[in-house]
């Protein structure tokens, strides 16, 4: 490359300091700027891919998320009725508003894909997935003397999070200590300006009542809600036969 291109360049880029590089094991001078440029477009893939390949691994090892979902995204959200394409649409609106106090409500009939909708904002916006039977779960082997964390341990991971998917609200045994736990966690990601999604089987009049009037109140100001109340898409799905039953 002639001295003068070469000047021209930023003072980070590699040809500033080398007249060859090694890219994909292979040691090469460009002789042209049209080279060059194939290069820093090949560089910037990798480095895309890189970055998109970490964000994936993290996303698969510390969101929380369950491994059925590791591949869904808002993408892969089919929409069968107007209703899906209404939530989907909102979604969408979720992860691209730029309000940092945000609250999602997706209720209902089971098998619509509440789940699949909260873990594709959840890919896209960071934050964690978890069930308020696990945090409970937790909390119960934290009151062991061998327990390695506590329970504020427990209940400050979660409210450290950017945002949380909280999924199956309302549903198992313990209703009243969950039903607690939600609204603390709510006031708290409330206050310190987190985004959350609520998830749960439970129409949107018997949610709201089963949280309480004190977290209704932050409800009514940042939140909005979405009950699925159309058939379940895992009984089309289940159309197509159990398809393990055919690898035999």
């Amino acid at each position: 490359m002639a001295e003068e291109q070469r000047d021209r360049l930023p003072d980070d880029h590699p040809l500033k300091h080398e007249n060859f590089f090694s890219f994909g094991g292979i040691d090469f001078r460009p002789s042209s700027d049209s080279e060059v440029e194939k290069f820093e477009v090949e560089q910037k893939a990798l480095q895309e891919k890189k970055r998109k390949d970490k964000l994936e691994e993290q996303y698969r090892k510390a969101s929380g998320v369950p491994e059925r979902y590791w591949n869904e995204s808002l993408d892969t959200y089919t929409t069968y009725n107007a209703e899906t394409a209404y939530a989907l649409k909102v979604a969408k609106k979720f992860v691209n508003s730029n309000s940092r106090s945000k609250i999602l409500i997706l209720c209902g009939k089971p098998g619509t894909g509440k789940t699949h909708l909260a873990c594709g904002i959840l890919r896209e916006l960071g934050g964690k997935y978890t069930t308020l039977q696990k945090i409970l779960y937790r909390i119960d082997s934290a009151m062991s003397f061998k327990a390695s964390e506590t329970k504020m341990d427990i209940l400050n991971e979660v409210t450290a999070s950017t945002g949380v998917v909280f999924d199956e609200v309302g549903r198992g045994g313990r209703t009243e200590s969950a039903m607690e736990l939600a609204g603390y966690f709510i006031n708290e990601l409330y206050s310190a300006l987190r985004w959350i999604v609520i998830v749960s089987n439970l129409s949107k009049k018997d949610l709201v009542g089963a949280l309480g009037l004190a977290v209704k109140d932050r409800l009514n100001e940042v939140a909005f809600a979405i009950e699925f109340s159309g058939p379940s898409y895992r009984e089309k799905k289940r159309e197509n036969g159990c398809t393990w039953m055919e690898d035999e």
